[in-house]
């Protein structure tokens, strides 16, 4: 697969006060159905291309902890490069709130191996009995 470089992509801070991002956001679950959402003391970054919301990654901090809940690029602009630096802002902003970790919990069928190439270590795994699926348990030492 070729990857194509993409230059006009603009990336975001998503924070609880900045009206215009949360509404591209809600637009964008209504429109692709994703669970990403944004509540109040948590963060989210997101990528633009022109105006078109293409990714996002957002999640909560509780105890020196940085929880990803949810990181998405649009299909049409995977492997570019997109989710990896929506990542790289994520634990730039851990660091910069000095936290000690970052943390995420993935299925199986939501590339665990993307993790670990970013460092990130399996903590735990569970498997779910009714569904026939296995939950990754990640964490990252700041």
């Amino acid at each position: 697969m070729t990857k194509t470089l993409i230059t006009n992509i603009t990336y975001e801070t998503c924070l609880v006060n900045n009206n215009f991002l949360f509404k591209k956001l809600f637009d964008f679950y209504d429109k692709y159905s994703c669970k990403f959402f944004i509540e109040k003391g948590n963060w989210a970054f997101i990528a633009l291309l022109d105006d078109l919301l293409i990714g996002g990654i957002n999640g909560e901090i509780k105890e020196n902890t940085l929880k990803i809940k949810y990181l998405f690029v649009l299909p049409t602009f995977r492997n570019c490069g997109i989710g990896s630096t929506l990542l790289k802002d994520a634990i730039n902003y851990a660091k910069h709130l000095n936290c000690k970790s970052v943390t995420l919990n993935c299925l199986e069928f939501q590339h665990p191996l993307f993790w670990e190439k970013r460092g990130f270590v399996e903590e735990e795994s569970l498997f779910i009995n009714d569904q026939s699926i296995v939950e990754y348990f990640y964490k990252l030492k700041l």
